[in-house]
């Protein structure tokens, strides 16, 4: 009788065990998934910035932002004189994550034409 008190209790002790690692694992990679939200979160809104920039200004060829320990390096490469079309890259980082963006685009009747968007 003693021997299967023990049994079930060592079961229950691995199980209790078991549960606090799993509820650790979640908790670190959810500060994963938000901190490469963030990430994301700051690359777009720089890809915004960019574009805005390039409708005020086509001569504008790109510039690093930071606010804190977020922050963002923009280039641009043009092509066609006047601008035709453009090649933007953008790296955006939050702490210790970092999220590219890269974007083609095309001017048509001088609005932009997003062709390409690849996260990386």
């Amino acid at each position: 009788m003693l021997i299967m008190v023990l049994l079930i209790g060592s079961a229950c002790l691995a199980l209790a065990l078991g549960s606090v690692w799993l509820g650790v694992g979640e908790r670190e990679l959810s500060q994963v998934w938000s901190g490469g939200d963030e990430a994301r979160l700051v690359a777009e809104s720089c890809v915004e910035n960019a574009l805005e920039r390039l409708k005020i200004d086509s001569a504008y060829e790109g510039e690093t932002l930071s606010l804190g320990q977020k922050s963002c390096i923009i280039t641009i490469a043009k092509t066609g004189q006047p601008m035709s079309s453009a090649l933007i890259a953008v790296f955006g980082t939050s702490g210790d994550y970092t999220k590219k963006i890269n974007l083609s685009l095309e001017v048509v009747d001088e609005s932009f034409k997003i062709t390409s968007w690849q996260e990386n």
